[in-house]
């Protein structure tokens, strides 16, 4: 039979409780083999001299172009996550 993993997700903050989460995703994967990947995320920050950007708003142009689709932007985050 295959083991169950063959990579593992960790999410890290680099603090007490995700090193522990990491320590058991390392023995997870050193017994079955897999590869473990470290997913640290950090906020969005400005850049320097760049305009405030809004991570919920869409361009106009985009807003049309999913308007006129009749696709929501839920819709495309749902249908790549499967």
């Amino acid at each position: 039979m295959a083991d169950p993993f063959r990579v593992i997700l960790c999410p890290i903050q680099f603090d007490d409780p995700s090193l522990l989460a990491l320590g058991f995703a390392k023995r997870i994967a050193e017994d079955s083999g897999a590869t473990p990947h470290l997913l640290h995320v950090v906020p969005m920050l400005p850049a320097l001299g760049e305009p405030e950007v809004s991570t919920t708003m869409h361009s106009p142009e985009e807003e049309n172009r999913l308007r006129s689709s009749g696709t929501s932007p839920m819709s495309i985050l749902s249908k790549h996550s499967r």
